[in-house]
Formats: C-alpha cells, structure tokens, sequence
C-alpha cells in the first residue's frame, strides 16, 4: 500500500498537527502493509522532509524553523490566493504522478488537491465554534476549501468522540462517514529518576518538582489568561515555591497575553521558555509538580495527555474532549472559572496525597492511548476505502 500524507504541518515548528502527522506516519511504516509513505509538499517541496519505508532515501527530522523563513518562502507566501492554490495543486499533481500513491491522507482539514482516493482528520471545529479565535486569512481558507474536502473524502478521521460529534451537529455529516481514532503518546514520554531530570531540566534553568507548567501556543483558545489571573490569585507562599513555567509558541493575537505574563515574570514568579524542542519535552512534563490545560475547545489535547505519560496529574477545564481524554485520572474543574482554578491550585499543591493518587492513575489511563493503536485503526480505514 503506497500512502500519500500532507507533509505541509511539518514545515513549521511542529504543535498539535504536525506532532499527529509526523508520529502517526511514523508508526505506519513500521506496519507490513505499507509498503511505502511520503509526504507531499507541492509548491514547497525543494524544503522536502521525505519518509520511505524502504528507506532508500534519506530521511531528515523536520526542522524546528517555520515557513516563510527564507526568500523562497516569503515568494511563495505573497503570491496572489488564487495563483497559489493553483500552482499548489499543479506541484501536488506532479508529485502524485511520480510516486502513484494508492490513497492521500489529509491531516489538516484541507486537500487542495484532486487526489482520489482520499481521507481527511478533523481535529477540531474550532474555526466555527469559535471563529473570533482564528485570523481572518485562516477563516477565509477553511470556509472554502474546507466544504470541498469534506464532500471529496472517501473518509472522515475525526480525533475524538467529541468531534464527531460536532461534525454531526454542526456539518450534519452523516455518522457512517466518521471513523473516531484517538491520538497517541509516544513511549519516550515517561516517568523519569529524579537524577535524569534534572540533568534535563538544568538546559531550561528548573528544578525538578519545583514549578507549575502549561505547554500550547500563546493563542485566545488557549485561554491562557484565566490561569495568569488563577495563579495570582495564590498565596504567595505557594508561588514562592512553584513558579509557573510555559512552554508553547507565540500565536496570533498574544501580545495582550504576554503583557500579564511579564508582570508575573517581573516578580519572578513566571519562567516563560518559549518554544521548547521535542528531544526536551518529556523531561519538562517528568519534572513538572502539576500540569494545568486551561484550554477551553479542544478536538483531543494531547499535552495534557503527555504530562499524564510522565508521571504528572493534569488539571483541565472540564470542556469539549478533555473529558473524554484525562478520564477521572485528571482533575477537570467546571465551570471554567477564575476561582474554581484558583481553589483547584490552592487544593492540589496543599495535598501531596491526592497528587500521588492523581499520578498513578494518569499512568494508567495513559496507557490507553498508543500511536500504534492509532495507526493500525487509521490503517482499518485505508483498506475499507481501497478493498471495501
């Protein structure tokens, strides 16, 4: 079975996206019946990131830089919507017609291309639940290629119940058409020996056990400024001892979010680390005294996901698939307030009984989520589309 994947979420610094194609793709090839998978790029493809299950070719990690960073990028970023898309279905084409794939997975919504068959995720319906949440270009390109993709798709991946739910509600697609597979944790996100971590952690200037984290782009959805507010609102003497520490790109309209996080970090009382590379993730969430996911629509979540891997007890919004992902081995708070988060805080580090408790049952529910699972159900789907 030769696969064709979007490899475009893989040309920026990877978040939620491009983490899914990169490891569910990972975890295909290692899987008999896929003979062969490739990324595709189109018009971008001279920045080409390949993957071969036969490996014939060299395959490289994506690089942490985004696009638009070198003058082939801004050329191909200012050229006019329409010659864009065009030029990129015409790449797309001529990548299809080297490599003859048997089916093209979309991994991000959209499929500006003509490839039949084809399978399409849905991580989420952010963009109109919420469409203040998104820029205006982004919203633009979702309400219209987004329609066309949907119709095209043999398939509809959806990431969680919950969003499945909402392409029902929202899109009326059919139910038949949706196939639910949740994401993975990678086995590399694990407890850790205080001593590994700490060696880890000195790169970022923590200490274990010492700090509060959040990790997710600096972005309205992520509702960042309702744990600033929750975690001032702490006695001091807690945030003396654990400081909150983030982690996670600067997204679109976070300059008012970044002003309440210097008056924190004035009084040091916040580390902002900014994007933290993946070779450094697991040590971050293993060292972390608490993990808190303020986010208020989430198709899956996976950070809270990962810092449960490790060892470390989330605290959610009890909001979208949140639910449905932490299970009762994260602490989830609703309604989603200022206070509720404060009293959640203010309880949890008071308590290193309940912390305990938290921690050996987030091992267990992490176990429940495997990119190998992901990958031999995403595989199910394959066949169904070409066999069935």
């Amino acid at each position: 079975m030769r696969i064709a994947m979007d490899g475009t979420p893989l040309l920026k610094a990877r978040t939620g996206v491009g983490n899914y194609t990169l490891r569910l793709a990972r975890a295909l090839e290692q899987l008999d019946a896929c003979e062969d998978i490739r990324f595709f790029f189109g018009i971008r493809r001279l920045r080409y990131l390949g993957l071969n299950r036969r490996k014939k070719a060299t395959s490289r990690q994506p690089a942490a830089g985004g696009t638009g960073t070198t003058l082939k990028d801004r050329l191909i970023d200012n050229l006019p919507a329409g010659l864009k898309q065009h030029a990129q279905r015409l790449a797309v084409g001529l990548e299809a017609g080297w490599h003859c794939p048997d089916l093209f997975h979309a991994t991000n919504y959209v499929a500006e291309n003509t490839i039949r068959p084809m399978v399409v995720t849905v991580h989420d319906l952010s963009f109109l639940r919420y469409p203040e949440t998104h820029p205006e270009k982004r919203l633009r390109h979702l309400e219209k290629e987004f329609p066309r993709t949907l119709a095209r798709a043999a398939r509809i991946i959806a990431d969680s119940n919950f969003t499945k739910r909402e392409l029902v509600e929202l899109l009326k697609v059919p139910e038949a058409r949706i196939t639910v597979i949740h994401l993975g944790v990678s086995a590399r996100f694990h407890p850790f020996e205080r001593h590994a971590v700490e060696a880890q952690l000195r790169k970022l200037k923590l200490r274990a056990g010492r700090y509060i984290l959040s990790v997710g782009t600096l972005e309205p959805r992520k509702n960042m400024p309702l744990l600033l507010e929750a975690y001032d609102r702490l006695p001091e003497s807690l945030k003396k001892r654990w400081p909150l520490a983030i982690a996670g790109l600067r997204g679109w309209k976070h300059a008012g979010i970044a002003a309440r996080m210097e008056h924190l970090a004035r009084r040091g009382q916040l580390i902002w680390l900014g994007y933290v590379p993946d070779v450094l993730l697991p040590a971050l969430y293993a060292g972390a005294y608490l993990f808190v996911y303020p986010s208020l629509y989430e198709g899956f979540g996976l950070p809270p996901l990962e810092a449960m891997a490790c060892g470390t007890p989330a605290l959610v919004c009890a909001r979208a698939s949140l639910p449905e992902v932490v299970g009762d081995a994260g602490l989830q708070i609703d309604p989603c307030s200022v206070e509720n988060m404060t009293l959640a805080l203010t309880a949890l580090l008071n308590d290193p009984v309940q912390r305990r408790q938290l921690s050996e049952k987030s091992l267990q529910q992490a176990r429940n989520f495997t990119w190998q699972r992901c990958a031999r159900k995403t595989l199910e789907v394959y066949r169904n589309v070409l066999y069935s």
